[in-house]
C-alpha cells in the first residue's frame, strides 16, 4: 500500500461566506457611514452659519446711516404694534431736526391733543422725555377747528367710524343735554360774513335776539366708557320746551343714522325740561319712557 500523503494545497474556503457577510456587520458599517456623513454635514452647516454672520457684519459696516435707520424702522414695524411703532419712528425721524424745522402731521397733532387734554402737567413731563408739539402749536390747531351751533355733522361721522372700531356693545349709549348761562356778546365772523352771538337753533332758524344761554347735547356710552359732545344751540333765555322737543327728536334721528343705540335721555330738573317730559312727552312714574319712530327711550 502506498503511504497516504497529506496534500500541500491550501484548503478550500467557502466563497459564500466571503461574499455574504452577516447582517449585523453590514448594519454596523452603514451606521458608521451615516454618522460620519452627519458629522460632516453639521460641520459644514456651522461653517456656513459663521460665514453668513461674517457677511452680515460686513454688510452692516458698508451701510450708510440712512440705510441703517431704514432697516431699524422696518424691524420696528415688524415687532411693535402699529401705533407704538409709528410713534417711535416719528421720534427717530425728528431727533436730528432743529426745533423750528419740525413738522407735524394731523395724526401727530391729534395724538398730542388727546394727551394734552388728559393732563396738561403730564404733557409737560412727556415733552421732556419725547419730541412733542408745543402747547402753542396745539392751541393754534384748536383755533382752526370751527364748531357752529347745531349738530356737528363732522363730529357725528367721526363718532360713527370710531364706534365701529370699538368692541361690540359700544353703540349702546345715553343722550345727555344740559343748559348753561352765557355772557351776552357779539362778534363778526369774516369767513362766514355773519354776526355771531345771536339766538341760533340751526335747523329751526335764527333770530336777532342776543344769546345768553346754550343747550349742549352729549352722548355717553353705557356698556363702554366713552363720551362725545355732538352739538349745541344758543337761545335768548331758557330754551322753549317746544323747540327743545324738536331738537331732541332731530338729535335722536341723527344718532340713529350713524348706528348708535340710544337707550335713555338724561337731563336735570329745569322748568323747561320738566315741561318737556311731563306735558309734551307724557312721562310719569308709571310710564318713565316715551316712544319715537317705534323706538323706546327711557328718561332719567
Amino acid at each position: 500500500m502506498k503511504p497516504c500523503s497529506l496534500s500541500q494545497e491550501t484548503p478550500m474556503v467557502d466563497e459564500a461566506l466571503l461574499e455574504d457577510p452577516s447582517p449585523a456587520s453590514a448594519s454596523n458599517s452603514k451606521q458608521l457611514k451615516c454618522n460620519d456623513v452627519k458629522q460632516k454635514l453639521k460641520k459644514t452647516s456651522n461653517k456656513l452659519y459663521r460665514e453668513r454672520e461674517k457677511f452680515k457684519r460686513w454688510q452692516r459696516q458698508q451701510l450708510s446711516l440712512e440705510d441703517r435707520r431704514t432697516i431699524m424702522i422696518e424691524e420696528l414695524r415688524n415687532v411693535l404694534p402699529f401705533e407704538t411703532a409709528d410713534f417711535v419712528i416719528k421720534q427717530v425721524q425728528l431727533i436730528k431736526k432743529k426745533k423750528l424745522g419740525r413738522r407735524w402731521s394731523e395724526h401727530d397733532k391729534s395724538v398730542a391733543l388727546s394727551l394734552y387734554h388728559t393732563s396738561k402737567k403730564c404733557y409737560k413731563l412727556l415733552m421732556k422725555l419725547f419730541i412733542l408739539p408745543s402747547a402753542s402749536t396745539l392751541r393754534k390747531c384748536m383755533r382752526g377747528i370751527n364748531i357752529y351751533p347745531g349738530l356737528n355733522q363732522g363730529l357725528l361721522e367721526a363718532l360713527g367710524q370710531k364706534i365701529n372700531s370699538l368692541p361690540s356693545g359700544s353703540e349702546v349709549c345715553s343722550l345727555v343735554f344740559d343748559e348753561i348761562s352765557l355772557k351776552e356778546g357779539v362778534t363778526y365772523n369774516v369767513e362766514r360774513d355773519e354776526i355771531e352771538g345771536l339766538e341760533d337753533f340751526e335747523v329751526l332758524g335764527k333770530s336777532k335776539l342776543l344769546a345768553n344761554h346754550a343747550n349742549v347735547f352729549m352722548v355717553r356710552g353705557l356698556k363702554v366708557n366713552w363720551k362725545q359732545p355732538v352739538g349745541y344751540v344758543l337761545s335768548s333765555g331758557p330754551i322753549d320746551s317746544f323747540v327743545l322737543k324738536q331738537l331732541l327728536f332731530d338729535c335722536l334721528d341723527k344718532l340713529h343714522e350713524i348706528g348708535l343705540n340710544v337707550k335713555c335721555v338724561i337731563a336735570d330738573q329745569g322748568s323747561n325740561n320738566q315741561k318737556l317730559f311731563s306735558k309734551l312727552l307724557h312721562i310719569d312714574k308709571d310710564r318713565p319712557y316715551f316712544m319715537y319712530n317705534s323706538r323706546k327711550y327711557f328718561v332719567l
